[in-house]
C-alpha cells in the first residue's frame, strides 16, 4: 500500500513538474526600457539671453516640436538689442546648423532698415540674413521691392537684386 501511494505521489510530482517546465514564468526580459524621444513638444516658450548687466535678447514661440532631424518653432519672435525678427515658422535642421530657415511673414527690423518676406535664411557663421523670394524693404522713407536680398549684420552691407524702388 505504501508503494502505491508513493508511486501515485511520484506520478503527480512528475506531471506537476512537466507542466511547470512547459511554462516560462521566470525568464528574463532583455527589452530596453530607456526613453527614446522621437518627438518632443512644448508650448508657450520664453527664453532670455543675459549678460552681466542687461537682457541681450528675448525669444518667444507658441510651440516647439522636436523631430529626429529638425526642430520646428511656430510663431517665433526674437527681440534683440540690435534687431527684431519674427516669423510664422522657424526650422532648425539638426544635421545642418549652418542655415536657420524662417518661413511665413518674416519681418526683420533694425535701426538701419526693415524688410518683409515670406522666406528668409540666416547663416550664423557669417552673420548674414538673406531671402531669395520677393521682399519689401524700408530704408528710412525709401521703399524697395526686390527679388533677392543679402544683409551682412556685422558689416551692415546690403546687397539687393531685381529691385523697384521709391526714393524720397
Amino acid at each position: 500500500m505504501a508503494i502505491k501511494i508513493f508511486s501515485i505521489l511520484i506520478a503527480l510530482f512528475t506531471i506537476a513538474f512537466t507542466i511547470v517546465s512547459l511554462q516560462d514564468p521566470y525568464s528574463l526580459d532583455f527589452k530596453s526600457y530607456s526613453l527614446d524621444f522621437k518627438n518632443i513638444e512644448a508650448k508657450n516658450l520664453r527664453a532670455y539671453e543675459l549678460n552681466t548687466s542687461t537682457i541681450k535678447s528675448y525669444y518667444e514661440s507658441d510651440t516647439w516640436t522636436r523631430y529626429t532631424n529638425r526642430d520646428l518653432f511656430e510663431n517665433f519672435k526674437n527681440l534683440n538689442l540690435d534687431f527684431n525678427l519674427s516669423a510664422n515658422k522657424l526650422v532648425l535642421l539638426n544635421e545642418n546648423t549652418e542655415n536657420i530657415i524662417f518661413e511665413g511673414n518674416v519681418t526683420y527690423t533694425s535701426s538701419d532698415f526693415k524688410f518683409i518676406s515670406q522666406r528668409a535664411i540666416y547663416k550664423p557663421k557669417f552673420k548674414i540674413i538673406s531671402t531669395d523670394v520677393d521682399f519689401r524693404a524700408f530704408i528710412g522713407e525709401n521703399i524697395i521691392n526686390g527679388k533677392s536680398l543679402n544683409y551682412n549684420l556685422e558689416k551692415k552691407i546690403l546687397e539687393i537684386q531685381g529691385i523697384n524702388a521709391w526714393l524720397n
